[in-house]
């Protein structure tokens, strides 16, 4: 038989009052832009973070995760892209976007000496959204993975200096504003060169705008129109057709001799890729067999003005 002392009791433990784990102290670091309204849509490998952890005197310490919070009204994912974590210069980790307001960086741990500093900083590329804002920060304290590496315990670290917060986030570096869209033009080979007849109604040409970040009204637009035919034949009903066929410039007459069409129409240009045509009337007199015609205009002599930051935008190319 065997016989035992109730309760039965586990070996007798004693606090170790003199152990000091370690530290870690979050702060803006040396790689901070200043505040700008002027983050154009198309803007790359731009800083919009930057933070430095440095390592108390009890122990060394590694860092191998973080969680970014977008406290601004840009979208990460979709405005924001391309994020990146860089190590000083260097790059360890690209962005895995949660949601428009998180992204994680997962990456080989980071050593950090007792008492040193290291740099971090987060880049991303604007790809969208005039008018909104960016402020890159962390939400809690704990989005933050710090490891003791004399004890192995994680650390919460604490969070300091400009942009500190008791109340999350508890770190916000500056604030971004994008500014205006772009719109690039060139030329859509939907219509190749090749024959037209004497009539209304003739396709001479056709754009492509490529508009980011906002849409845009375009009120002013001159063509030029150039052919081999002697100075003074005339093209009429000259008009600017989108991809339905809706008239959206003219129809205006050629002036100066033929060989420019001045639109001051109003019309909306829609965010992403819209194909506009040239459509013009051959009168049947002026014009004979092997004459050719040919419609151009430069992109940056346009009015334009974005509809959400209300500036001006000039298109490129500039000729």
């Amino acid at each position: 038989a065997t016989s035992v002392s109730l309760p039965i009791s586990g070996n007798t433990m004693s606090l170790n009052a003199t152990i000091t784990i370690g530290t870690a102290t979050v702060e803006r670091g040396a790689y901070s832009n200043a505040t700008s309204t002027s983050i154009q849509v198309g803007k790359l490998d731009y800083t919009y973070l930057s933070f430095q952890v440095t390592a108390g005197s009890a122990e060394k310490v590694e860092l191998s995760q973080v969680k970014i919070y977008q406290e601004g009204n840009a979208s990460l994912g979709t405005d924001l892209i391309n994020l990146e974590l860089l190590k000083d210069s260097t790059k360890i980790a690209d962005g895995v976007v949660s949601s428009s307001k998180y992204a994680n960086f997962n990456f080989t741990p980071v050593t950090i000496d007792k008492g040193q500093i290291v740099q971090f900083q987060v880049r991303g590329d604007v790809a969208d959204g005039s008018a909104r804002t960016i402020i890159l920060g962390i939400y809690k304290t704990t989005d933050i993975l710090v490891k003791g590496l004399t004890y192995g315990a994680n650390i919460t670290p604490a969070f300091s200096g400009t942009g500190a917060s008791t109340a999350s986030p508890v770190l916000s570096d500056n604030q971004f504003t994008i500014s205006n869209g772009t719109v690039q033009v060139e030329r859509d080979n939907s219509v190749a060169a090749g024959n037209i007849a004497v009539g209304n109604n003739q396709i001479l040409g056709a754009f492509k705008f490529t508009v980011k970040g906002e849409t845009a009204d375009v009120s002013a637009l001159t063509l030029t129109v150039a052919s081999t035919t002697t100075a003074g034949n005339a093209l009429t009903g000259v008009e600017l057709v989108d991809s339905s066929d809706n008239v959206v410039a003219g129809p205006t007459d050629t002036t100066s001799n033929g060989t420019s069409v001045a639109w001051t129409d109003t019309f909306t240009l829609a965010l992403g890729e819209t194909i506009y045509k040239v459509r013009a009337d051959v009168p049947t007199t002026g014009w004979a067999s092997d004459d050719v015609i040919t419609v151009s205009f430069t992109p940056s002599a346009m009015t334009i003005r974005g509809n959400s930051t209300g500036n001006t935008i000039t298109a490129s190319p500039a000729s």
